[in-house]
């Protein structure tokens, strides 16, 4: 809006305001009270949208926004226009030259927001938050289901699914070449690989230390005898490896062997009418426990 101001005032009534306005054409216009009207009766406006300038009754106006019986402001406006929004609305892209915007409310986008940084004071709401880079948090990294960390590449992770235990997802083993310790029990449902060999007579440091160690390639002959009749067997021990082993009638008796062979994970042997004993030949991976002064040892000898 453009108005005649200054210069030789002229005392105008408002018909001649309006006479003089109908001269500029449809853009021209006059001031009656706190309105710009057009000449034409074409366009109406009031002062306040063009920041509350007023010169007084009578003066003239030149409406920029219109033109060919249109409103056709390029203008955009920084207060609300009622019934015109498109007095606040851009028409293409806004180009800041580098420059802030400063004290912004509330931010929409229908589209991708990009932005070298982001710096957030409070609570940043997403769907779904993609990062090529490193993630950092101060705080805890927190889940609200039962999903957790899961390695897209791998198909591995965990997560928690009730409010005991936490869980490797997809049945992943966990690996790691420092310690695991717990407070409580160790418990496997299936056996305990110890992989560390102790050397005989070595001390198992500190105490409740366990490995295992061998019998440095001998072995041992481990006779056990049967109470039955006719038929005897023996087994190993879960920590005995069977490599042979045979069975022998009562020696005072006339009787051979009707038959002998193996028996799972031990031996068993046949001789009619008499006693008879079957034994293993069996090579040892024992369990090394320290406790007190006591060396590593087999389970089943007695401390010296």
């Amino acid at each position: 809006m453009t108005f005649l101001i200054g210069g030789t005032r002229l005392s105008l009534s408002l018909s001649q305001a309006r006479k003089l306005a109908g001269y500029i054409g449809a853009s021209g216009g006059y001031i009656q009270g706190n309105v710009a009207k057009g000449a034409l009766g074409a366009w109406t406006e009031k002062l306040s949208a063009f920041g509350g300038f007023n010169p007084g009754e009578g003066h003239v106006v030149m409406a920029g926004f219109y033109a060919n019986g249109a409103v056709v402001n390029d203008y955009l406006y920084r207060k609300a226009v009622p019934g015109h929004p498109e007095l606040n609305t851009m028409s293409t892209a806004l180009d800041m030259g580098g420059n802030d915007v400063n004290a912004v409310n509330n931010l929409s986008a229908s589209g991708t927001v990009s932005a070298r940084e982001v710096n957030a004071s409070d609570t940043v709401n997403a769907k779904t938050t993609r990062t090529s880079g490193e993630t950092y948090t101060g705080g805890w990294f927190r889940t609200t289901g039962d999903s957790g960390w899961y390695s897209e590449k791998w198909g591995g992770g965990f997560h928690m699914k009730d409010d005991k235990w936490i869980r490797a997802f997809g049945g992943k083993s966990i690996y790691t070449s420092g310690e695991v310790r717990s407070d409580g029990r160790l418990s496997t449902g299936e056996y305990l690989q110890l992989d560390k060999e102790a050397n005989v007579g070595d001390r198992c440091s500190p105490d409740g230390l366990s490995g295992f160690w061998r019998t440095n390639g001998q072995v041992r002959t481990v006779v056990r005898e049967s109470s039955g009749w006719a038929v005897a067997s023996v087994s190993c021990l879960n920590n005995e490896v069977m490599t042979g082993g045979g069975a022998a009638c009562y020696a005072a008796s006339d009787n051979r062997i009707k038959w002998s062979s193996p028996n799972g994970n031990g031996w068993a042997g046949a001789c009619p009418h008499t006693s008879v004993t079957a034994y293993v030949v069996i090579y040892e991976r024992q369990l090394c426990i320290y406790a007190g002064d006591v060396r590593a040892r087999r389970f089943s000898d007695k401390p010296d």
